[in-house]
């Protein structure tokens, strides 16, 4: 998985090839949010525009495709 800065550095984005889809998946937070995280705070609470499976992908790297084939 890579975290990359964004172009106007207002977000932070992490991406990574699903091994399933081959596809690339891509999740952005904004940069005070993820500051936040880093910190302590809840990801459920600082982002609840974000599904559980994006909120999942940022904490252990799993794209949703990934985490049906482990926890189902």
């Amino acid at each position: 998985m890579r975290i990359n800065l964004c172009g106007f550095k207002d977000y932070v984005r992490y991406s990574k090839i699903c091994t399933i889809t081959q596809e690339n998946y891509i999740v952005d937070i904004a940069i005070r949010k993820y500051k936040k995280w880093v910190e302590g705070k809840e990801l459920r609470i600082l982002c609840p525009e974000l599904t559980h499976e994006e909120r999942e992908f940022i904490k252990t790297g799993l794209t949703p495709q990934e985490q049906k084939k482990i926890f189902n």
